[in-house]
C-alpha cells in the first residue's frame, strides 16, 4: 500500500469528484505489474472515460485504509487539469537529474513523487487542445508522458517544497513541451487517429501499405480481425506490430504511428510499458524486410529489386499498357488495380461497404471486358 500525504495535494485537486484507486496486477507476458484503476465505491475496475466509476477523495481514501484489495489512489484527468509525468527522472541519490530538474523549474507547478520514487508527476491547470490525445515519448535517459483527458495519475501527495507545492495554469507551457518532444502527427494534431489514405496524395508510406494491405494476414489484423489469434487481443496486437516491422522497417515511431491507424488500437495501447514491450518483442523477432516485387517490362526485361521470400503473395506482377498490375494480361485482383480502376475506368460497377468496420468489403469491377470480384 502506498501512503499518501492528502495535506500536500492541492485542494482544487482534492475537491474534484474524479478520483479512483488503483493496484498492482501482473499480465501474462507483461515485464512488470500493471496500474489497475478501481472503482473505489464498489471495488470492481473503474475507467478513465466514465464518470459513474470515479468518487470523491474521501471515499478513494476510505477504501485505501480498509486495505487489502487496492494499493494507492488516483486522479483522473477529465480536461480541467494537465498532467505531465517524467519517468526515470531521479538520480540514485534521491535527486532530480538535470534534464527533469530543467522542467520542473520550467513548469513551477505542483510536483510530487511517484509511487516508485523513481519518477515526479506535474499538475497544472489548464487543458490541452481538444484533439491532442496525449503523448507518451522517450526523453533523455527517461520518458515524458503528457495528458488532460482520458487518464489517470497515481497519486501520493510526496510533493517537492517550496515552489512545486502550488498549483498553477501553466498550459502553455504544456503545450510546447507536448510539441518539442514530438507529441504532434504530421496532420498537425496529436490526437493519432486513422489518416485515409487517397490516392491524390500518395506517398512512399501509403504504397507500402497499398503492398501491405494485399497480405492477407496484414489485412484482417489492419480491420481489426483477431480470429487468427484466437481471439487474444495481446497476441494480434503483436502479430499487427510484427507485419508492420516487416513492411516498414524497425523504427518504433513508425510501429506506433500505423498501429495507431488500424482497428486495433484501443485504450490500452496508451499504456507505455505494454506498447513498448509489444513494439520491441516485434522488432526483436522479425528479422526479414519486404522489399519491392520484380516486374517485367514488355520486352521481358526484370526490372526493380528481388521480392523478399517472405512477402506474402507469391505472384510475380507485370504490367501492361492498361497500368493494371496484370500476371497475365488479365485483371488481377488487388488494391492497387481497384484504386486505378475506380479513378480511371467508366465501366465500375459496385462496391460494398461495411458501415460496422468501416471498411470496403467487397467490389465488383468490370476491367477490359472481364468482370472482376474483389474481396478486401
Amino acid at each position: 500500500m502506498i501512503l499518501v500525504s492528502v495535506k500536500k495535494i492541492p485542494k482544487a485537486i482534492q475537491e474534484r469528484a474524479q478520483w479512483v484507486n488503483w493496484k498492482y496486477v501482473q499480465r501474462d507476458g507483461e515485464p512488470k505489474p500493471t496500474k489497475v484503476p478501481i472503482n473505489a465505491k464498489t471495488g470492481g475496475n473503474a475507467s478513465s472515460t466514465n464518470r459513474q466509476t470515479w468518487s470523491t477523495l474521501q471515499t478513494a481514501l476510505n477504501r485505501l485504509e480498509e486495505g487489502g484489495d487496492v494499493d494507492g489512489i488516483g486522479y483522473v484527468f477529465a480536461d480541467d487539469h494537465i498532467g505531465v509525468d517524467l519517468d526515470n527522472a531521479i538520480d540514485d541519490g534521491g535527486n532530480l537529474k538535470p534534464w527533469a530538474a530543467d522542467i520542473v523549474r520550467e513548469f513551477c507547478s505542483y510536483t510530487e513523487l511517484s509511487p516508485s520514487r523513481k519518477g515526479v508527476h506535474i499538475i497544472t491547470a489548464g487543458a490541452l487542445p481538444e484533439d491532442w490525445k496525449g503523448v507518451n515519448k522517450p526523453y533523455e535517459d527517461g520518458k515524458i508522458e503528457i495528458y488532460s483527458r482520458r487518464r489517470f495519475f497515481t497519486m501520493t501527495g510526496d510533493s517537492i517544497n517550496g515552489d512545486y507545492s502550488s498549483l498553477h495554469d501553466c498550459s502553455a507551457i504544456a503545450k510546447e513541451l507536448y510539441k518539442r518532444i514530438g507529441g504532434l502527427k504530421p496532420n498537425g494534431n496529436g490526437n493519432g487517429r486513422h489518416h485515409h489514405y487517397q490516392s491524390s496524395d500518395l506517398h512512399e508510406t501509403d504504397l507500402r501499405l497499398e503492398a501491405a494491405l494485399r497480405d492477407p494476414i496484414f489485412s484482417r489484423l489492419w480491420y481489426g480481425d483477431t480470429s487468427g489469434n484466437k481471439n487474444d487481443d495481446s497476441a494480434a496486437d503483436l502479430a499487427l506490430c510484427n507485419r508492420i516491422v516487416f513492411y516498414f522497417g524497425a523504427d518504433e515511431d513508425v510501429v506506433d504511428r500505423l498501429f495507431r491507424q488500424s482497428k486495433l488500437y484501443r485504450e490500452k495501447w496508451e499504456r507505455g510499458d505494454y506498447r513498448k514491450w509489444t513494439i520491441d518483442k516485434a522488432i526483436e523477432g522479425t528479422t526479414e524486410r519486404y522489399t519491392e516485387p520484380r516486374k517485367t517490362s514488355k520486352k521481358g526485361g526484370a526490372t526493380g529489386r528481388a521480392k523478399s521470400r517472405n512477402e506474402p503473395r507469391p505472384d510475380e506482377e507485370q504490367s501492361d499498357e492498361t497500368g493494371l498490375d496484370t500476371p497475365d494480361k488479365s485483371a488481377f485482383a488487388n488494391l492497387s488495380n481497384a484504386v486505378r480502376i475506380i479513378e480511371k475506368d467508366p465501366n465500375f460497377c459496385r462496391v460494398w461497404f461495411d458501415e460496422f468496420l468501416q471498411r470496403i468489403l467487397t467490389m465488383i469491377l468490370r476491367a477490359n471486358g472481364a468482370r472482376l470480384m474483389m474481396s478486401i
